[in-house]
């Protein structure tokens, strides 16, 4: 996963500068200090401080690193990040749990959890709907009791995806 942090837009500094944070040729807007204008700049660039973070994260958990880490917990790691990068992240999770860690995993992104998870808890409004075979719990059926919306369940190429329909009528 490479770390690459694009300028804000307005920046004159080389790419080659000194970091951002101490960056004297943003511009500055509305009386802020020119750091502030900087960070300011940055805000929308919320995929890149995802990957500056689970790049963090990684280190403190890859078995070469940390003998001792045995669990992963992530909040919707690939919030923000673009399809290139849940790929990638994808496959640095699927090398963790090959080297045997265990990785728990707070996702809404149903096709990607369909194909990746070994175990899913489904929950509806703060309760267990549905556990644990990932197999068994990603089912149309589940998730329409869930969502209160329609799926199919569909194959392409190699693998299975859920596809929404509709809203389904309240009784």
């Amino acid at each position: 996963m490479a770390l690459t942090a694009p300028r804000p837009a307005g920046c004159s500094a080389p790419a080659t500068s000194r970091p951002r944070s101490v960056c004297d040729r943003c511009p500055n807007s509305a009386g802020k200090s020119t750091l502030l204008a900087c960070l300011a700049a940055l805000q929308p660039f919320r995929g890149e401080w995802q990957r500056v973070r689970l790049a963090a994260v990684m280190l403190q958990v890859w078995p070469t690193l940390n003998t001792d880490a045995r669990l992963l917990l992530l909040d919707e790691p690939a919030d923000s990040l673009d399809i290139a990068q849940q790929v990638a992240l994808g496959q640095l999770i699927a090398l963790l749990t090959t080297a045997g860690l265990k990785v728990l995993m707070c996702a809404h992104d149903l096709n990607h959890t369909l194909a990746h998870a070994d175990e899913v808890w489904l929950m509806a409004q703060g309760e267990l709907a549905a556990a644990p075979a990932a197999a068994e719990v990603m089912t149309p059926e589940h998730l329409t009791n869930v969502f209160n919306v329609a799926f199919s369940l569909v194959s392409a190429g190699d693998r299975r995806w859920l596809v929404s329909r509709q809203r389904v009528k309240q009784q």
